[in-house]
């Protein structure tokens, strides 16, 4: 262990770099350092070889969209699907922005077909907010509200939930359907991003945006603002 240097950490980083992910070696390195640190304090070592390297640059924002017919192609194997709640669950995404949790949780008690809006009665972010309010109304567009209407007409139960799956029959139901149109870079994730991509070119502001899709830091929301921006120069091209 005193005979271990620097050099020989970000030799090791350099050759896991070329077999895994950034945030993989980071992790590790992490974890080594901890592991050196408990040992350098309980054997009077004078430093942590592992606190001059410096680790790996972990990008996690993907900037994963739909292209051209590509929700077009997913919604069409979706059809096929054994689980028929998939397809209005990617519809919703789409179109509200609301995370897979979110969607799930979502009640009819919540479904305001006169305010045209669905209310989220409490939330992810929820316990970062300084001001404390809990929940959010996100709006509902005409496509949403045709299918919530519809979906509604024919299986709404009394105070029971939106989606009758589970996030497990979801996230298998989206896996093999994401297979099937050759789409296997598509997380069910992304469709949120894509929403909130949708709704920055729409000429929407950071506030309105966030006030829909509930981010509570304005900062996360920055990459969407740089998308419009770039949006905005093509135009003037």
């Amino acid at each position: 262990m005193a005979n271990l240097r620097s050099r020989h950490f970000e030799d090791f980083m350099r050759r896991r770099m070329q077999e895994v992910a950034p945030g993989t070696v980071k992790r590790e390195l992490g974890l080594l350092h901890s592991v050196i640190e408990t040992v350098r304090k309980a054997y009077g070592m004078v430093e942590n070889p592992l606190s001059d390297v410096e680790r790996p640059t972990v990008n996690d924002a993907r900037d994963i969209r739909l292209q051209g017919d590509d929700e077009q192609k997913l919604l069409a194997v979706v059809d096929k699907s054994r689980n028929p709640w998939l397809r209005p669950a990617i519809i919703l995404a789409v179109e509200t922005a609301m995370r897979r949790s979110e969607l799930l949780a979502l009640r009819w008690e919540h479904v305001d077909f006169d305010r045209l809006q669905l209310h989220l009665p409490e939330t992810k972010t929820d316990a970062k907010r300084r001001d404390r309010t809990k929940g959010r109304n996100v709006p509902m567009s005409p496509r949403t509200y045709e299918l919530l209407w519809t979906l509604g007409a024919a299986e709404r139960p009394e105070g029971g939930r939106v989606l009758g799956t589970t996030a497990e029959g979801l996230k298998q139901a989206f896996e093999r359907a994401r297979t099937r149109a050759n789409m296997e870079h598509l997380n069910f994730h992304d469709l949120r991003h894509e929403a909130t991509s949708r709704l920055v070119e729409r000429g929407w502001g950071s506030l309105e945006v966030a006030a829909v899709t509930g981010h509570a830091d304005l900062q996360m929301l920055k990459r969407y603002t740089n998308l419009r921006a770039q949006d905005l120069a093509r135009k003037l091209e």
